[in-house]
């Protein structure tokens, strides 16, 4: 396994996750309100209200997973130093141009910035997987 891109993908996921839990609490008011309408004329609309309970259950079931995913990500961003913070919200949750955090971080080089980079994921990657990542940094 690839920690470092693994890593990477993490870091890059936090907007679409952030969005999935507005989408998921969205299908799921939905489904709330069609189930409070009675539905107990026929057996066709008895199934539906229980294809509704257990859709509900499943869209609580990833609103947590994708909540405690969230959580685990910035429980360990947290964990990095100031700089290592800035360098990984600013690149993959931002997705700045590198010139933006170049200027938003007061790095001269690009090279530079690639280096604070990639040593961030790299320690990201390790407080996130542990000690299989020193295999693969």
């Amino acid at each position: 396994m690839n920690y470092f891109k693994s890593a990477e993908q993490l870091l890059g996921s936090i907007p679409a996750l952030n969005a999935a839990i507005e989408n998921i609490n969205g299908r799921a008011s939905h489904i709330a309100q069609a189930s409070t309408k009675p539905k107990y004329s026929n057996v066709k609309s008895i199934e539906q209200y229980l294809e509704c309970g257990l859709e509900e259950i499943e869209l609580k079931r990833c609103l947590q997973r994708t909540k405690n995913l969230i959580s685990d990500i910035e429980r360990v961003l947290s964990q990095l130093d100031d700089e290592e913070q800035e360098i990984l919200r600013l690149w993959y949750v931002d997705k700045k141009p590198k010139e933006q955090i170049l200027a938003a971080m007061h790095i001269e080089s690009l090279s530079t910035l690639y280096s604070l980079r990639n040593k961030a994921v790299a320690d990201f990657a390790l407080r996130y997987y542990g000690a299989p990542t020193l295999m693969s940094i």
